[in-house]
Parts: C-alpha cells; structure tokens; sequence
C-alpha cells in the first residue's frame, strides 16, 4: 500500500505531506483548492514527465516521494526492499535539468520507473495514467477476468520459441546461400592449393636442395682438391704422415717418453686416412641434375605465387587449404542440419498454432460473461444503458501462421487477436473505442467497474480515482461509494470527490484548502478526525451556509457507515 507522499515545489504547493490508511482514502475541498494536483504529484512520482509549469519556484528543487509497504507486493530484482521493508520512491529536479530518480536510494531511469509505476498504481481520471486508454492492457484486464495468464503464457512461450527457431534456419539459410554461390570460387581455390599440395616445412628443405644443386660442381671440385691435397699428390698430407709416423717410431724406441707423442700421431695418420675416404664418398655422391634443380625452382615459383595471391606464408597456405575444406563439406553439412531444424519447425508450428486457437475459443467463450458483469456494475453506476463490448481484431497476413476459411491471419505475441474494449454510454449508439468517446468520468466509473469484478485477479495494489462522480448524484452516488467501500477491503484507494454519498464512506477523509500567503496562493492539506469530517461532510451537502440542520444531516450521514 502507498503509506506517505510528501511533495515540495509542485504548482501550488510548497510542501505538503500526505500519510495514507488502508481501504478508502478520500479527498475533498472546494473546487480549484487543488485535489487534482495532488493525484499529479503520484502520476509525476511513478514516472511521468516532469514539465515546466509544475516547478512552484524557479530556484527550488521540486521533490515528489512516495513511499510503500512491499507486503504481497512483486517487486522486479532489481529494486529490492530497505531493511524496514518499504519501497521508497523519490523524483527531483531543477527547473530546466534532467530530473534524478531513485528507488530505495539507488538511481534509476524514468522509463524503469515507469514500469515499476504501472505495477504500484492505477491512476484513473483526467491525468495521463490511464490504462483504459491503451489497448494494450484491455488484453491484459481480460484474460485476468477469464483466468487466461496461464495459457497466455504457454502460448507466448511457445511463439517465441518458433521465431527464434524460424531467425535461426533464416540466418542458416542466408549464410547457406552466400556459401554456396562462392562455392564454385573455394573449390577452384582449393584446387589450386590441393593441385600444389604444399606440405609444412617443404619450402626450407626445398631451399637447401636448390643451394647444393646450384654448388654440385663447384663443390664437386673443393672435394677433388681435398682429395689430391690429402692423399694423390706427391708430397700428399697422408703420405707425410707415414713417413712422420715412421721416424717417430724409431725415436721412441730409444727414448719411451715419446709413446704417448707416437700414439697421437699414429691416430692422427687414421683420422686423417678416414677423413680422406669420407671425401672420396662425399665426391661420389654429388649430383649434378640441371631437370631436379628446374623441378626445385619452379615449384618455389608456385609456393610463392600462391602465397602471394593468398597474402599468407608457406604455414598460412596450408592451413587455408584446410578452411576451405571445412567450408565445402559444411555446405552439405548445413543443408543436413537445416532439413532436421526445418522439421522441427513443422512440429513446433502445429503447437503453436493449436495453442493460438485454444486461446481464442476460451476467449470467445468469456466474452458474453464479462460483458453481462461489467455492464451489471456499470447500471448502478448511473450507466445503465451502458454497452461494453470487447472485440477481437485479427490481423490478415497472407503469409500468416493461422489459416480460417480461406483466409491467413498473423500471429502474435498475444495470440491469434488483440483485444479491445469498444463502448456506448447511450442506447442506439454503436459501441466505438474507448479513446475516442469516454469522458473522464465515464472512463473512471469503466475501471471502477473493472476492478470490482477483477478484484480477486488484479495484483496492482493501490487504485486512484479522480472525478469518479461526474455527472451522478443521489441513490447512484450512494451505491458507488458501498462499492468502493466494497473494493477497498482488497485494494487500497485513493479518491477524490464533490460528493458527500461517497465522502461518508472513506476509512481516512483528507480536506484540501487554499490560502494565500504573502501574496501566493498554497494548497494545504489536513487529515480530519470525526467532528472535522463532519463539518466537511456538511460543507459538502450546504455549500457556504452551515446550519444545525444540515450537521445533523451530516452526522446521520457518518453514523450509517459506522
């Protein structure tokens, strides 16, 4: 329930605070003393735009707070509730800056507020909050009455399922086609690539082989000199070695110092005999092969042509061949995987469809009855040649899901039709859409009648009515206000009114006056105990002159709902 609203700096008023009861809370006042503004501050707390000609003061902030109880209130995650359990609300601004907004301490946008605001209060009257004015929501008030949510809600789940899954085998779809008008392209890519057949690492072994082809003869003869040097020519390193190894022996057979000097030259004369036969092979296995040296160069040639065109390296080469391999076979792969998603949007097309028609019947089957009950509360409303129809409009689609003789129709969110609520106030006259026809105080007793036969099915908790008793007086004054006292032993409300048949029936009476003070005019606001409810009630029914008669009058009037 809404415990509090204090207001500063709003129109005119310079600060007020407003401490509400459960059940019925009604304000009364002359008129112009400004009852209306008060109900605008709420409006401007729960995220309506604050304008200009609202600032009282040009240098003031002005500063609109509402504070709740959470019991049995849904509150989305992230507002949370303080640790005293209440749902503080509060709106300021500048005049000509950007107003701040915070919940529970914790700032937030206007337009989260405003969502937050439609879950708290029904604002109904001459101010911009009125739910009976979007379509949007008579879908939502009857499929409360029907008790349809939850079909609704297996339906809604099940539609956006379906378009996901349709998004889904579109975008496979698209990127499908894309590949495979580009196939043609990739596999004359790939065909090039596979046609080379690169392998990692053959470009530097293919370097090396092309430097020892061009150097064969080159080295073929470094090789013969070395041989001749060590072993051919006279005087040759070998045969100096003998003759060397041969006199040290000789020496070291008369000194025996010298058998370690005699070892190493001795091995020296081997190493140096197998150096010169690992020549001789070295020189046997030079290939000179100008066709193997042409095959080297012109395979370089077409590595570094294809990495060229490609813009990678010998690596790069060989791991696009294997995207492009990937990108062919999943071609076929996605084609595969499209027919199985294609049937299962076959299968959850039938669910949906079936669930929008289950939805529809049921609809069909409680328009009479919320009808007959909303038309029954209207009649004791000072409205009883009042029509209230409600309509479902189709949308035709030639591609639409759902299919009625002959005829495609769309599908929505909401089901295979919206639902709007059309009304006549005078018999003869065809029911129109509410947005064009109902006058405010028509459009309040409309949700009056509403929320009486939506009691036990609507969360939102606090309902506010402004200008409920236009046009009304006597017995239809008097069975509207047993009505709201009805409803406000499940929703807390907040009403203005001229009446004093509906005025007796509040749990909590506020008086609004006007002052004016230093040559400005303020709104003041007063919660009135017995005597003072008395005196408003007789105000109310004898206008400037009060006399005993008419206190009695109002006393009877106070003592009957007591």
């Amino acid at each position: 329930m809404l415990e509090r609203l204090r207001i500063r700096n709003f129109a005119l008023i310079d600060a007020v605070e407003l401490n509400l009861s459960k059940g019925l809370n009604i304000l009364t006042g002359e008129t112009g003393t400004g009852k209306s503004i008060l109900l605008g501050a709420l409006s401007v707390v729960l995220g309506e735009r604050i304008t200009d000609e609202l600032f009282r003061s040009d240098k003031d902030p002005l500063e609109v707070e509402a504070s709740f109880s959470v019991d049995d209130l849904k509150l989305p995650d992230w507002v949370g509730a303080d640790q005293e359990g209440v749902l503080l609300i509060l709106r300021s601004a500048l005049k000509g800056k950007r107003a701040a907004n915070f919940v529970n301490q914790r700032q937030t946008t206007q337009s989260a507020l405003s969502k937050l605001g439609d879950d708290l209060v029904d604002i109904h009257g001459q101010h911009q909050h009125q739910l009976l004015l979007k379509p949007v929501t008579h879908g939502r008030f009857f499929d409360a009455y029907g008790e349809l949510e939850e079909l609704k809600e297996r339906y809604a789940a099940k539609f956006n399922d379906y378009h996901k899954l349709l998004e889904g085998i579109k975008r496979l779809k698209r990127d499908l086609a894309q590949r495979r008008e580009q196939r043609d392209f990739l596999a004359f890519q790939l065909s090039e690539i596979a046609k080379l057949d690169p392998k990692p690492g053959e470009v530097a072994g293919l370097k090396r082989e092309q430097e020892l082809l061009a150097s064969a003869e080159r080295r073929e003869k470094m090789a013969s000199r070395l041989i001749e040097l060590v072993s051919e020519k006279e005087a040759s390193i070998l045969e100096g070695l003998a003759l060397a190894t041969q006199m040290l022996k000789d020496l070291a057979a008369l000194d025996q110092s010298l058998q370690e000097t005699l070892k190493t030259l001795t091995e020296a004369e081997v190493a140096t005999d197998e150096m010169w036969r690992t020549l001789v092979r070295y020189r046997s296995s030079i290939e000179y092969s100008p066709q193997r040296l042409e095959e080297i160069n012109e395979r370089l040639f077409a590595f570094e042509k294809l990495c060229r065109k490609h813009n990678v390296d010998e690596q790069g080469l060989v791991r696009l061949r294997a995207d492009l391999e990937t990108k062919l076979s999943s071609i076929e792969l996605d084609a595969e995987e499209i027919a199985k998603l294609e049937k299962e949007e076959a299968r959850l097309r039938t669910e949906v469809v079936g669930l929008a028609r289950e939805l529809s019947e049921a609809r069909e089957k409680t328009r009479d009855e919320f009808q007959r009950a909303v038309e029954n509360q209207l009649e004791g409303f000072a409205m009883p040649k009042a029509q209230l129809a409600v309509e479902f409009p189709r949308s035709n689609d030639p591609d639409g899901l759902y299919e009625e003789n002959g005829v495609r129709y769309r599908l929505a969110e909401n089901g295979l039709e919206e639902t709007q609520f059309l009304f006549s106030a005078n018999p003869g006259e065809a029911p129109k859409p509410l947005a064009r026809i109902a006058s405010g105080g028509e459009l309040s007793r409309i949700m009056l009648a509403l929320k009486t036969v939506l009691v036990d099915s609507d969360q939102v908790p606090v309902l506010v009515f402004d200008e409920i008793d236009v046009g009304i007086g006597g017995a239809t004054a008097e069975t509207i206000g047993k009505r709201l006292k009805e409803l406000a032993r499940k929703k807390q409300i907040l009403l203005v009114t001229h009446l004093p048949q509906i005025a007796r029936y509040a749990d909590a009476h506020f008086r609004v006056t006007k002052e004016v003070r230093k040559g400005r005019t303020l709104t003041r606001i007063k919660a009135l105990d017995r005597k003072g409810r008395v005196e408003e009630l007789a105000r109310m029914l004898g206008g400037e002159e009060i006399t005993d008669t008419v206190r009695a009058h109002a006393k009877e009037l106070l003592e009957g709902t007591e």
